[in-house]
């Protein structure tokens, strides 16, 4: 994945890529069960739909 934020400015979005990156990153190493998501609570709703949307954000990183 290319990081093209590098502005304090975009400190933000660089903060959502790494969040979302994470987030795959548990969702593929705890995929039957639900630990380790409770760090993100607002993002219960993403999880549920994270199998559907995970391969085009993978297509997305390359």
């Amino acid at each position: 994945m290319k990081k093209k934020w590098k502005c304090r400015k975009d400190g933000e979005r660089q903060m959502e890529m790494t969040l979302q990156e994470r987030l795959l990153e548990e969702w593929s190493l705890s995929e039957s069960s639900s630990e380790g998501y409770d760090e993100y609570p607002n993002d219960e709703p993403e999880l549920m739909t994270l199998d559907i949307s995970k391969e085009n954000v993978d297509k997305k990183g390359e």
